[in-house]
């Protein structure tokens, strides 16, 4: 939201998955903050990746060896995205 108020111009493509689906609320705060965002869930991933140039997933835990825990779904993200060279960042 920070690089929205910068004067940034970005659109952010949100991907949920059940059965939280908490991707709606986060949703929501962007659109609130008037950030251009569409929702997809995750079996639309695929399809979705063409449409960006940076993949952001949040990290659940970070284990003492670099493993990274995440939500249901975001290894698929990755691996989806690393097939079409797009990076990844954990945050």
């Amino acid at each position: 939201m920070q690089a929205a108020s910068d004067g940034k111009v970005f659109r952010v493509v949100v991907v949920d998955a059940r059965p939280e689906l908490e991707g709606r609320a986060m949703l929501s705060r962007l659109l609130a903050a008037g950030i251009a965002a569409s929702y997809v869930h995750l079996p639309a991933v695929a399809y979705a990746m063409r449409e960006v140039s940076k993949v952001f997933l949040g990290a659940a835990a970070v284990m003492s060896n670099g493993t990274v825990m995440g939500r249901a779904g975001s290894a698929t993200v990755a691996m989806v995205a690393q097939s079409v060279s797009k990076p990844v960042m954990i945050w």
